[in-house]
């Protein structure tokens, strides 16, 4: 059947969620993880090169104690197997995520610059080493590496930060706010002066002033009353004061 992958898949992440629901409860899991290691396996009977095979069982391995070091060895056979770059990429940013998880922090860092050496648009990639070096206190490679970020994610950043915003993904304004938020840290430890640490507050709140207009929050949450709640949410999270008791937690 046409796209059968795809619905197979479809069904088969959902039980997974539905198993993750259980675990958050504290219930027991509804779907057996053999069985859905197995379903997931199933897949390729529809599409042999159905890549995401492997990220789903990494995924149902995850929620269940008993497998979770198979996380990992799924995602390594994701990576091996394919040939594409900017999905190897992305198997190396999952791999050195589970590597850091399990406190393997170098062998985390060689995954995490693996990954952006396959792809230069890997952003997540880029962010995992600027934490990296800020943990080190290298603050300069940090630095480096966070305004790397910023100008892949938005390359008028410095020159209209707010017109294009209104047109960044969630996840690229989260990761976005997450720099800025960094490099006010980046410039308290190198003592940058108020200024620098300032500046960098202004962009998370000019930020958060674009979410009103954002499309694909629009797109997202077309109930306005649902959309407002998140974005009072986002606010909220971004108050000065909110980000500066994180910073200081956080060391």
């Amino acid at each position: 059947t046409k796209n059968c992958e795809y619905l197979k898949h479809a069904i088969i992440y959902s039980k997974r969620k539905i198993n993750e629901l259980c675990n958050f409860r504290s219930f027991a899991r509804i779907y057996d993880t053999e069985e859905l290691l197995e379903e997931a396996r199933q897949i390729w009977t529809y599409d042999a090169d159905f890549s995401e095979v492997e990220v789903l069982q990494s995924k149902i391995a995850l929620s269940d104690t008993e497998y979770y070091l198979l996380s990992i060895l799924y995602l390594t056979e994701g990576k091996e197997k394919c040939k594409i770059p900017f999905i190897r990429s992305f198997y190396c940013y999952r791999i050195g995520k589970r590597q850091e998880e399990l406190g393997r922090i170098e062998s985390s860092k060689l995954l995490y610059e693996e990954a952006w050496n396959l792809n230069h648009f890997n952003f997540r990639a880029l962010f995992k080493l600027a934490v990296y070096y800020i943990n080190r206190k290298e603050y300069e490679k940090a630095d480096n590496y966070l305004i790397k970020l910023l100008l892949i994610i938005n390359p008028y950043y410095n020159s209209q930060p707010t017109f294009y915003s209104k047109m960044l993904s969630v996840i690229e304004l989260e990761y976005i706010r997450k720099c800025y938020q960094l490099l006010a840290k980046i410039g308290l430890r190198m003592d940058y002066g108020t200024y620098y640490v300032n500046h960098q507050y202004e962009r998370i709140f000019k930020l958060m002033d674009t979410l009103d207009d954002n499309f694909y929050l629009k797109e997202m949450y077309p109930n306005k009353e649902q959309r407002d709640r998140v974005i009072k949410f986002l606010r909220h999270e971004n108050e000065l004061e909110n980000i500066k008791k994180r910073i200081k937690n956080h060391g």
